[in-house]
C-alpha cells in the first residue's frame, strides 16, 4: 500500500467515525427531543403490530448469541492469519455494544412531550448487535466475497430493521442510532488498528457501487415520498404510510453505512511464510 494510500483510508476512517456521531446525535435530537419528531415516530409506531411470539431474526439477539458471533469472527481472523483483523472485530463489536448501553441507559433521557411516560429506548441494541456482527463479517472475509457478503448483510439488516419497525419494538430513531454508532466504531477499530504497508485498499467494482449508491437514494426517495403522501392523508392510513417511510429510511440507512464499510475495508495482503530452498537459503512465499 502506498504511504498516500494509507493515508486516504485513515483519513476516511476519522471521517466515518465524526459522520456517524453526526448522524446519531441528529436523530436523536431529531426523533427524540422535539415534540414533532416523538409525535411522527409515535404515529408510526401505532401502525405497527407488536409480536411476542414469532420475532424472527430478532429471536437470535442476546449476550450469549453476541459472544459466540464474536469467538466465531476471530477463529476466521485467525485462520486467515489476519490478527489485527482479529483486534478490530473486538473493537468493533465491545465498542459499539458498551457505547450504546452506555447511551441508553445511563446518559440520554426521553422528554415526555406526548404524555405517555415512555422509557428511553435510543439507541437500538438489537440494531447494534446485528449491525456489528455484520460489518465485522464483510470486513473479514477475502476480497474477492466482499461484495457478495456485503450484499448478504445488507438483505439481513434490511429484514432485521424492518422487523424491528414492524414488529413496533423501535422507532427509526433508535434503529438509524444504532447502526451508525456501530459505524463510527468501525472507523475508531481501523484508526486503532490502522492497515499495515502490506495491504492493498479494496476498489469495489462498478455494479457494486450502482447498487450501494442507487439503492441508498431509491429507499431515501422512498421514504421522502410516502412522508410527502401521509402528510396528505389523514385518518387510519396516515399511520400506516409513516410506518413504511420510516422502514424504507431505516433500510437505505443500512446500505449507506455498508457501503461505507466496504471503503474502509482494506484488502488483507497474504503473510509471507519463510521456508529454505535446495541450496539451503531462506525464501519467502
Amino acid at each position: 500500500m502506498l504511504k498516500r494510500e494509507r493515508t486516504g483510508l485513515l483519513t476516511l476512517s476519522a471521517v466515518t467515525v465524526v459522520l456517524g456521531a453526526i448522524i446519531v446525535g441528529g436523530v436523536y435530537w431529531l426523533g427524540v427531543l422535539t415534540g414533532r419528531g416523538q409525535r411522527v415516530e409515535n404515529r408510526a409506531l401505532e401502525s405497527s403490530t407488536y409480536e411476542s411470539q414469532w420475532r424472527g431474526l430478532l429471536d437470535l439477539v442476546s449476550a450469549r448469541d453476541l459472544a459466540i458471533a464474536l469467538v466465531a469472527l476471530v477463529v476466521l481472523a485467525v485462520v486467515q492469519r489476519n490478527p489485527r483483523g482479529a483486534i478490530r472485530a473486538v473493537l468493533i463489536v465491545g465498542v459499539a455494544d458498551v457505547v450504546a448501553q452506555v447511551l441508553k441507559y445511563g446518559i440520554l433521557v426521553r422528554p415526555d412531550f406526548a404524555a405517555l411516560d415512555a422509557r428511553n429506548t435510543f439507541p437500538s441494541g438489537h440494531a447494534v448487535a446485528f449491525s456489528s456482527v455484520l460489518f465485522v463479517l464483510i470486513i473479514l472475509v477475502p476480497a474477492r466475497i466482499r461484495v457478495l457478503v456485503a450484499v448478504f448483510a445488507s438483505l439481513v439488516l434490511g429484514v432485521v430493521v424492518f422487523q424491528l419497525l414492524g414488529f413496533g419494538w423501535h422507532r427509526l430513531s433508535d434503529v438509524i442510532g444504532g447502526v451508525m454508532i456501530t459505524l463510527s466504531a468501525v472507523g475508531l477499530a481501523h484508526l486503532v488498528v490502522p492497515p499495515r504497508m502490506t495491504d492493498a485498499r479494496w476498489r469495489a467494482p462498478f455494479g457494486f457501487r450502482v447498487y450501494s449508491i442507487g439503492a441508498t437514494v431509491l429507499f431515501a426517495a422512498a421514504a421522502v415520498a410516502l412522508l410527502l403522501i401521509a402528510a396528505i392523508v389523514r385518518g387510519s392510513r396516515e399511520s400506516g404510510l409513516l410506518l413504511l417511510a420510516t422502514q424504507a429510511a431505516a433500510i437505505g440507512s443500512v446500505v449507506f453505512a455498508i457501503w461505507f464499510v466496504c471503503l474502509i475495508a482494506p484488502r488483507i495482503a497474504p503473510r509471507r511464510t519463510a521456508s529454505t530452498d535446495a541450496t539451503g537459503r531462506t525464501v519467502t512465499a
